[in-house]
């Protein structure tokens, strides 16, 4: 549906987003939006501050909401909006200029044309989308758009945020081979899967709301983020010339079948390690082997949010 030519928006822009390349591209969105919209730019000025400043956007009745960066960005205008009641949540918009995008890939949004992109944001189709929720003892809760990692998955951006000379899908890509050839292990794992237990060694668990992750790895190929479930993929144990091929399955999603990897649906996922367990929310580190966290509560809330596509 359209929205009202003189809404009243806020734009959260993160100027660290993609390595602090999108200065240029936050004032040609600007140009645009103030001839659609009533706007008001905010800027982000740490880690954490998207959160309070989306928050402080829904208590206000703004009727929408556009997160500019990547999926750091965006999880935390997740997280500022799931603060507060539905009723009360503004429509949500995203114009991608980070390093993964992998929520607005998931929203069929793809960077570019950022005039276009923002045109969008505000004119676009809206249509519900489902929020995941993560828990764990001593770290509380997080909101997710798109995806959470578990061990080599997360071991992956605990590396790439050393990387400040690559992005994108470059970044991830290294940083994988990197994990695959220097923290590579697995773990003894119990999960819960809708109230079913098993029981396996991984060392990698990918739970997606979205398809893909980590700038371009299809992870989940099938997840659709609005309906009502959450995708996962697990890998077994493996030697390291196994995982080194499998990686380029998961790049294209064609790991479905694989022998060591198991992929299924869930509403509700319960994970229970032998050792901490390093996670990722959204491509953003949550819990590092030092927190010595063993112990997840993963839940997906249906058409939490209304997204502009």
């Amino acid at each position: 549906m359209s929205l009202n030519h003189r809404a009243r928006w806020a734009l959260i822009f993160n100027s660290a987003a993609n390595h602090s390349r999108s200065e240029s591209a936050y004032r040609a969105a600007l140009d645009v939006l103030r001839q659609k919209v009533e706007i008001e730019p905010l800027q982000t000025n740490a880690p954490g501050h998207a959160i309070t400043l989306a928050r402080s956007v829904a208590e206000q009745s703004f009727d929408g909401v556009i997160a500019m960066g990547g999926d750091g960005t965006v999880n935390e205008v997740v997280n500022g909006l799931m603060a507060v009641p539905q009723p009360q949540r503004p429509t949500f918009g995203v114009i991608p200029c980070g390093s993964g995008n992998d929520f607005a890939y998931a929203c069929g949004l793809l960077p570019g044309n950022v005039p276009a992109l923002a045109e969008r944001a505000v004119a676009g189709k809206v249509r519900p989308v489902d929020i995941g929720l993560i828990s764990a003892p001593g770290l509380g809760r997080r909101f997710f758009g798109n995806s959470v990692g578990m061990f080599i998955v997360a071991a992956i951006g605990i590396r790439a945020q050393r990387m400040t000379r690559l992005h994108g899908s470059a970044m991830y890509l290294m940083a994988t081979i990197g994990c695959i050839l220097h923290d590579y292990d697995s773990v003894p794992v119990t999960l819960t899967l809708d109230g079913e237990t098993v029981e396996r060694d991984l060392m990698m668990l990918s739970i997606g709301n979205g398809p893909r992750e980590g700038g371009g790895f299809l992870t989940n190929p099938t997840a659709l983020n609005n309906d009502g479930m959450l995708n996962y993929m697990c890998a077994s144990s493996m030697p390291r010339p196994t995982m080194l091929r499998l990686l380029p399955l998961i790049m294209f999603g064609k790991q479905v079948g694989h022998r060591l990897v198991t992929m299924g649906t869930a509403k509700q996922m319960g994970i229970e390690a032998c050792d901490p367990v390093p996670v990722h929310v959204d491509g953003e580190i949550w819990a590092r082997p030092e927190d010595r966290v063993m112990s997840f509560e993963i839940t997906v809330l249906p058409n939490a949010l209304s997204v502009v596509s």
